[in-house]
């Protein structure tokens, strides 16, 4: 590489940190515009004190020409008090730093100042030109990214046959109850025609089971719910999010596409499952050959397949998309870039885990009462007998995806699963049934903690995250539900919002406050260094000036290193900047992966308290987001750091008998 392509950004047009620079010195309006005009006042108040300061220089030069003069009048040297090689040499670069440059873009300023901009332009794309490497291939950060896993494939399946066998066996005692009522109709048409009974219409307490039609939900869902007019969602509903290359990036279009396909091919399989189950509990034929491990199987064999290498590819399309984007920045936007991959974490496990949802039937949510005569149940009791058999008949499989482990998505079945446990059932046992509900919602052994310490940190780091914001609205909607079955619960619903709120706020700081730590300490970093230009422009005509004085040696006196240190920090902080965040995120990456292993070898016997496990769960986790919150900030303090020190350094170097020894030749100080 050149020494010129070296210290200039691939992408000048676009590069952030030049356009920012740009809006405070010479360049054109193009990032805010209503800072153009206070920026005009700027550079025209520049210009009268980069004269003023040319009229003081040439006071000084008359001064040194005056006292020259006079001195040689009186001992006959003409060069006792001047250094007659080392003075014109400075004089002449005193007056080249100051001198006014009327010339186009210039904006008002001298020689000097318009260096202390070439300086930090330098400076600029020297970093943009480091943070090019780190983004040359975007398989750097592909480690990074959550790889999408498919919802729980048995609680999916169960979830179906329930819907299924809703369907079926409601359709069957409508069909039932219809030919019911026509043969009374007619019996009493043969009786007595004119009679009340003759000529009411046939009616029935249940209905046909259809599909409704699509709704379209604010979030651009699709529902289809199963039931009729008045009853839309008597037998459940699925909700799916329809893929389209037109508005999803590839990664997302394929995940929304296998689930579309998976579910489509899984539902045929659970429909002749349900049928064929109903014929059973008819005692018509025996359960044929399919089950619900194998249609599970199937289920997660063809989300294998579609989201393998296609979904790879999608990946890292959109991960070099983002980077071409970003890259073109520059440096400023590197925090950005970092910041993108984290989000991309928990937006491929909230849309992944969301999809499909699946609402279990109306009566397993709400019970219809409990007959009056047990040998005459109504046709809903019938039907929930039924369902409740099947559901029960699935032991401790999962009973629906919980939204605790689904990530972000997935509200409407999060909201099923609260009302399911905590259905309030009639007779003695309802006080054990509230709290065996509230043991429900307090389990947490859905999370799979061997995979959390071994995963990438920033992967594990996305998916606890996601898993607590999930778990808190569980408990705090659950605690919702439990607090209207009774005063007995009343302790219980304290307990399980204060874990929800909990639970929420150390989600919130994984997922919002550790991403933004490292583009927090860059921002502030870049506005140091905007801080540090604006202070080299005004620092710049007294450097020129301190090159006035002809009695030192050298190009430039201990007091004139000093100033010139100000605009090597504006070379030099945009450089250490970007060496900072990837030596914090290393060190953040490191650090996050034994805090990883250490918990995810702990928590598991931590949490194995029985009925109490989100307590030890989400209190643990909240010290667990305390001490991450910690170890970044103390990581990515090295954005800071690191020019600061660095800096201070040099300094020490560049004036080593200033501060690092003291002059042999002054008497010692009384104290000493």
């Amino acid at each position: 590489m050149s020494a010129n392509g070296l210290f200039n950004s691939a992408r000048p047009a676009q590069d952030l940190g030049l356009g920012l620079l740009g809006q405070l010195t010479t360049g054109t309006a193009q990032l805010v515009d209503g800072a153009s005009p206070l920026r005009g006042i700027i550079a025209q108040m520049l210009g009268v004190y980069s004269s003023a300061m040319l009229v003081i220089a040439g006071f000084i030069i008359l001064y040194y020409f005056v006292i020259t003069i006079v001195d040689a009048a009186q001992t006959g040297k003409l060069f006792r008090r001047i250094n007659p090689i080392w003075a014109p040499v400075r004089l002449s670069l005193a007056i080249a730093l100051l001198m006014p440059l009327p010339m186009s873009g210039a904006a008002g300023m001298n020689s000097g100042q318009l260096l202390v901009v070439q300086v930090a332009k330098w400076g600029s794309g020297l970093a943009s030109q480091l943070w090019s490497m780190a983004t040359r291939d975007s398989a750097t950060m592909r480690p990074m990214i959550a790889s999408p896993q498919p919802v729980p494939a048995l609680a999916l399946v169960r979830a179906l046959v329930l819907r299924d066998a809703c369907i079926n066996y409601t359709n069957l005692l409508a069909t039932q109850l219809s030919a019911q009522a026509l043969r009374a109709q007619k019996a009493a048409q043969q009786e007595n025609p004119d009679s009340e009974a003759a000529k009411r219409p046939a009616t029935v307490s249940l209905q046909t089971v259809s599909e409704m039609s699509r709704s379209t939900n604010a979030d651009g869902s699709v529902t289809l719910p199963y039931g009729w007019s008045d009853r839309p969602y008597f037998c459940g509903a699925v909700t799916t999010y329809p893929a389209s290359e037109e508005r999803d990036a590839p990664a997302f279009f394929m995940i929304k596409r296998a689930h579309l396909d998976a579910l489509r091919q899984l539902e045929m399989r659970t429909g002749a499952y349900a049928t064929d189950f109903i014929n059973v509990l008819n005692g018509q034929e025996k359960l044929g050959s399919r089950n619900p491990a194998s249609m599970a199987e199937l289920y997660e064999e063809i989300m294998r397949s579609s989201l393998a290498k296609p979904l790879g590819t999608a990946l890292d399309v959109q991960l070099d998309n983002a980077r071409q984007v970003l890259g073109s920045q520059g440096w400023v936007a590197a925090p950005a870039y970092l910041d993108t991959i984290l989000r991309l974490n928990v937006r491929l496990l909230s849309l992944n885990a969301s999809l499909p949802q699946v609402d279990l039937p109306e009566l397993l949510l709400s019970p219809p009462p409990r007959p009056a005569d047990p040998n005459q149940p109504t046709a809903e009791w019938k039907l929930y007998q039924v369902l409740l058999k099947i559901d029960q008949s699935w032991g401790e499989a999962p009973r629906m995806p919980p939204l605790s482990a689904a990530g972000l998505g997935g509200l409407s079945t999060l909201l099923s699963q609260a009302v399911s446990v905590t259905r309030e059932v009639t007779g003695p046992g309802a006080t054990g049934h509230q709290l065996r509900a509230a043991r429900d919602l307090m389990r947490t052994n859905d999370y799979d903690w061997s995979r959390f310490a071994s995963t990438n940190p920033l992967v594990g780091l996305a998916e606890l995250g996601a898993y607590l914001t999930g778990k808190s609205a569980e408990l705090l909607a659950g605690a919702g539900v439990l607090n209207n079955v009774g005063p007995v619960t009343g302790p219980t619903v304290t307990l399980i919002t204060g874990l929800g709120i909990v639970a929420f706020i150390t989600s919130t700081a994984l997922l919002l406050l550790v991403p933004l730590l490292p583009l927090v300490r860059f921002m502030l970093g870049l506005a140091i260094w905007l801080v540090e230009v604006f202070e080299a422009l005004i620092a710049i005509p007294l450097v020129a000036l301190t090159h006035l004085r002809a009695d030192e040696n050298g190009i430039a006196g201990q007091s004139t290193v000093m100033c010139y240190l100000i605009i090597l920090k504006v070379a030099l902080r945009p450089v250490l900047m970007v060496f900072g965040l990837l030596g914090g995120l290393v060190i953040f990456l490191l650090m996050l992966a034994a805090l990883n292993l250490l918990l995810g070898g702990t928590m598991p016997v931590v949490v194995d308290s029985g009925q109490i496990a989100s307590l030890w769960f989400v209190l643990l986790s909240a010290v667990y987001a305390v001490l991450v919150a910690g170890i970044a900030n103390a990581a990515f303090k090295l954005i800071d750091w690191l020019p600061q020190r660095t800096l201070t350094w040099l300094q020490g170097v560049a004036l080593p008998g200033s501060a690092a020894r003291p002059n042999p030749t002054e008497p010692p100080s009384p104290t000493s």
